[in-house]
C-alpha cells in the first residue's frame, strides 16, 4: 500500500523510546497516515497496558501499526482484540516450516483466519520459495516479505526495482507458484522484502 515501516526494535528498555516517536510525528508535521510503525508481540506483552496506551495514542495520530513476529509471544486473545493495530506479521518460523510441518501450515492457517476474524490485515514474513508464496496465496494471504522479492537494496534501487515488470511477471511463472487468481489480482497485493 505504499506506505514506509518504521521496525521499532524490541531491546528499548524503557517504553520512552516509543513516546519519542510520537513526539518526532508532531514536531515535524510528517503526515502519521504515511508511517507505519511495527511492534514486536513480545514486546508489546511485556507490558500490555502501557502497550495499549501508546498504540492508542499513536492511533489517535492516524499512524498506521503492526504486531510484529506474531505467534512467538504469550499474546493474551483480550488485548488482541483491544490493541488499535491494523496488521499481523506472521513469524517467518511459521512460513519457513510450512513446507516441513503440517502444525506450522496450521499455525499460519489459524492466525490468517485470527487475523480475518477481527479485521486485520496479515503480511507473512520470510518469504524465501515459489512454493511458499504460493501456498500462502491459496491460504488467501495478500501480503508479504522476503528474500523471494529481493534481498535488501539502498532506498534508490527500490523505484526502479519496482517497476521492472519482467521481474514480477517471472516470479509468478516461477515453478512450484501455481496462480488461481488472473494476474489482475495479483496487481492488488504487497509482497515485498
Amino acid at each position: 500500500n505504499g506506505v514506509p515501516r518504521t521496525g521499532l526494535p524490541q531491546h528499548f528498555t524503557s517504553w520512552g523510546e516509543y513516546r519519542r516517536h510520537t513526539d518526532i510525528l508532531v514536531e515535524t508535521g510528517v503526515n502519521p497516515a504515511a508511517v507505519r510503525l511495527e511492534i514486536t508481540e513480545t514486546m508489546a506483552m511485556s507490558d500490555a497496558d502501557r502497550a495499549l496506551q501508546l498504540l492508542t495514542d499513536l492511533k489517535a495520530l492516524g499512524v498506521q501499526l503492526s504486531i510484529d513476529d506474531f505467534g512467538t509471544g504469550y499474546s493474551s486473545l483480550s488485548y488482541l482484540r483491544r490493541f488499535p493495530v491494523d496488521t499481523l506479521k506472521i513469524d517467518r518460523s511459521f512460513v519457513s516450516g510450512m513446507d516441513e510441518s503440517r502444525q506450522n501450515d496450521e499455525i499460519v492457517q489459524t492466525i490468517m483466519a485470527l487475523a480475518k476474524a477481527v479485521k486485520l490485515d496479515v503480511v507473512a514474513e520470510g518469504i524465501e520459495t515459489a512454493q511458499q508464496l504460493g501456498h500462502l496465496r491459496r491460504l488467501g494471504c495478500e501480503y508479504g516479505q522476503g528474500y523471494l522479492f529481493s534481498r535488501p537494496v539502498p532506498a534508490l534501487d527500490v523505484e526502479e526495482m519496482l517497476e521492472d515488470r519482467t521481474r514480477w511477471h517471472n516470479l509468478l511463472l516461477e515453478p512450484g507458484f501455481q496462480a488461481e487468481r488472473q494476474e489482475s489480482d495479483y496487481s492488488r497485493s504487497e509482497f515485498t522484502n
